[in-house]
């Protein structure tokens, strides 16, 4: 099975099967993020987060049976789709 790679600046954080979720923490600031598997990976996004705030990502895989010989020679960079949900607050109890 593949493992997807979790790339927090410039680092890996975390591995991934297909379906599992993660909580992975940093300070606050601005960063990258991106996800890797094997050569392909996904767009870079940066984030800025702000002290407490939580952010949720989704990734998805793009190539479907009828583009993947895009992505094996140009379209590497966006292989995997990468998507945030806006930050949301910790509220402490």
């Amino acid at each position: 099975m593949r493992v997807y790679k979790i790339v927090l600046d410039g680092e890996v954080v975390v591995h991934l099967d297909e379906g599992d979720e993660e909580i992975v923490s940093t300070d606050s600031g601005v960063h990258t993020v991106h996800v890797r598997i094997d050569y392909f990976r996904s767009q870079k996004l940066a984030i800025d987060l702000q002290a407490g705030e939580v952010l949720k990502l989704e990734c998805w895989p793009n190539a479907r049976v009828y583009n993947w010989p895009f992505f094996l020679i140009i379209g590497w960079t966006h292989y995997i789709a990468l998507r945030r949900e806006e930050p949301t607050p910790v509220r402490d109890n």
